[in-house]
């Protein structure tokens, strides 16, 4: 939000009759060739929680895009705005709120163009929050224009006090909302320690056992990896070729089938949404008639309703105006028809008077149905026309998507044939390649396996003699090594029970006294994180409070920098101004000159007088109040060399105050 002292909102009104005699002198100031001829605007951009890198400024002139400037690191601004236009300044960076500055610099005829005139203002961007609405920065923060009251350029107080409030609103709930985003980022963060204290205890003690699992698993591994015999490796590059081309099929098999069924699905979504569609503009139809049917009704109700309280009307007025005239007849029989004559012409002129008001009340009557009447004609007639051009717009809608809908099913279906021949295409001569590969592998496979036959043949042999040779002299080594290996086993059976019941006793021992000594570490750990974690927190709040401070009280002497340095140019113009405005001391020393005491006794005892006197390079135009004996004088002196000034009792005022007080 854009602070108003920021914007040196308060100084608009500081020193009020100071720029009143300042408007006058900038009226009677020399042209000058080399001035400025606009407004000059010093801008000094701030970016909360963040630096100026990426923002920019963009210009609109009379609604119109006409320059974006992107601002330099500093954030300063400046740019000269012409006269006579309606400019926005609206500052802009991604992930912040957009705010916009009005500026109109439109100013009167008198007003004079050549002087310096500066306006210098910050404006600050935040963050943009979810859950909040910052709709209102759709429109202006703040307004600048020329003050007639003031002769120079301020901030207009009205639309700034219409907006302050919604403004202020805004701040409240962002505040309310980064407090609410710091206490939920604070929760998640001590959550986060505590789930990740138990994480490392879990995972400690998932390793240990995942150790053991694994030591176990790799003994066992060692034990069927010296029992398994490896297959041929003939047999297993066959298999892998087959499977590499089965895999391959389909591969091809199942894109072609998500391909051909992703089709469908987008057909049967397009049908659907063609009759969700229609649908929907049946339905319209439908609740616009059902809408009108009832306006209609209710009209009608109202129209019968103002017709029954007509009636009604009618036949009280009548019955009490029947009452009235038996009461008249009954008093004139008891006055023993002294005013018989009377009574009837009365009478006559009653029932006349009754008889036209009568006709009176109906032709209003009928007058207002008629009116009635016409206008729910002409609002019938305006209501079908809408209802006839709504229809063909529908239709017509409903046309163009219907050609839109089908000229893109025709390239995507164009697109699918040719995706699906190319595919084929690429399928074939793959076929054609591996069909040939596989001949000349089984071709060689066989001529590999003839030869190995043979060889293996040969082997068998000879190994089916040595091996007989050999049988016996293994069953006569066995029978002696199965008696030796019997006693053998029966010994290391016994020493192998013993042993271990012995390791089976200390790794429950030592495992007992890990888990204590693992517990009590786990324990000890997350203690001491907490305490780190603690005073890792209460740091990083004392550094932020720390950094919010030094950020407010450097923001604070800038800002009093600031606006010293405007005061302090504004006061050295306003003197320079003064001590070069010759015309407008003479101005003043003519007004003050050619009032004496003796004039006011003499000339001024009506209650207005209006007079004119023209001097030798001045026009004095004087009116006089003497309200209550008590005189007020508003002059308006005119200079040959165009300069115009006002007075209230020899004292400097604005031309409004002065059309509007001798009003």
């Amino acid at each position: 939000m854009i602070n108003p002292q920021k914007l040196n909102y308060s100084n608009a009104f500081r020193g009020i009759l100071v720029l009143f005699v300042a408007f006058i002198f900038f009226i009677a100031l020399p042209n000058n060739s080399n001035a400025q001829s606009g407004l000059m605007c010093y801008v000094k951009l701030i970016v909360r929680k963040g630096s100026t890198d990426g923002s920019k400024i963009i210009l609109y002139k009379n609604g119109n895009k006409v320059q974006e400037v992107p601002v330099k690191r500093s954030g300063g601004f400046e740019i000269l705005l012409d006269y006579g236009n309606d400019f926005i300044l609206s500052f802009e960076k991604d992930g912040y709120v957009s705010k916009k500055i009005n500026i109109n610099t439109v100013v009167p005829s008198t007003f004079p163009k050549e002087i310096e005139n500066v306006k210098d203002f910050d404006v600050e961007l935040f963050p943009q929050k979810d859950g909040v609405n910052v709709m209102v920065y759709n429109n202006p923060v703040g307004r600048i224009r020329y003050d007639e009251a003031t002769g120079d350029f301020g901030y207009d107080t009205d639309y700034s006090a219409t907006i302050r409030k919604q403004l202020e609103q805004v701040d409240k709930d962002m505040a309310q909302k980064e407090k609410e985003q710091e206490k939920e980022e604070k929760q998640k963060i001590e959550e986060a320690n505590k789930q990740k204290l138990l994480a490392e205890a879990n995972l400690r003690k998932e390793e240990t056992e995942k150790k053991k699992k694994e030591e176990q698993e790799q003994r066992q591994k060692e034990i069927e990896k010296k029992k398994a015999e490896a297959e041929q490796k003939l047999q297993a590059e066959q298999r892998l070729k087959e499977e590499k081309k089965q895999k391959e099929e389909q591969r091809l098999k199942e894109e072609n089938e998500k391909r051909i069924k992703e089709e469908q699905e987008k057909e049967k979504i397009e049908e659907e949404n063609k009759k969700k569609e229609q649908e929907r503009i049946q339905k319209e139809l439908e609740e616009r008639q059902i809408v009108e049917q009832k306006r209609k009704e209710e009209e009608q109700k109202k129209i019968e309703e103002a017709k029954k309280k007509a009636e009604e009307d009618a036949r009280i007025k009548a019955e009490q105006e029947a009452k009235l005239k038996a009461e008249a007849q009954k008093k004139l029989e008891e006055d023993k028809k002294k005013a018989a004559e009377d009574a009837r012409i009365k009478a006559e002129q009653e029932a006349k008077l009754l008889a036209e008001k009568k006709k009176l009340d109906e032709e209003k009557i009928k007058t207002e149905q008629l009116k009635i009447k016409l206008e729910q004609e002409e609002k019938k007639r305006i209501e079908e026309e809408q209802k006839k051009k709504e229809q063909e717009r529908l239709e017509q809608e409903a046309k163009e998507r219907q050609l839109a809908e089908q000229k893109k099913k025709e390239e995507e279906q164009k697109k699918i044939v040719e995706d699906k021949k190319k595919a084929e295409e690429d399928a074939r001569i793959k076929a054609e390649q591996e069909a040939k590969f596989k001949v000349e592998q089984k071709k060689l496979q066989e001529e590999r396996l003839k030869a190995e036959l043979l060889k293996i043949q040969q082997e068998q042999e000879e190994k089916k003699k040595l091996e007989e040779e050999q049988k016996k002299i293994e069953q006569e080594r066995i029978q002696k090594e199965a008696e030796e290996r019997q006693l053998a086993e029966q010994k290391l059976k016994e020493e192998t029970q013993k042993k271990l019941e012995e390791e089976r006793k200390k790794a429950e021992e030592d495992a007992r006294i890990k888990a204590e000594e693992d517990a009590k570490k786990i324990a000890e750990q997350k203690k001491i994180e907490q305490e780190r974690l603690q005073k890792e927190i209460e740091e990083r709040k004392i550094a932020q409070e720390k950094r919010i401070k030094e950020q407010e009280e450097t923001e604070k002497i800038e800002k009093e920098k600031r606006q010293k340095e405007d005061e302090e140019r504004r006061l050295k113009l306003i003197s320079e101004r003064i001590q070069k405005d010759k015309n407008f001391q003479e101005a003043k020393e003519e007004v003050v000159k050619d009032l004496t005491q003796e004039e006011l006794s003499k000339k001024y005892s009506n209650e207005r007088t209006d007079e004119q006197t023209k001097l030798r390079r001045l026009t004095i135009t004087r009116t006089v109040f003497n309200k209550n004996n008590v005189i007020t004088f508003y002059t308006k002196v005119e200079h040959i060399y165009g300069g115009v000034y006002f007075f209230k009792d020899a004292v400097t005022i604005s031309e409004w105050q002065y059309n509007k007080e001798i009003k």
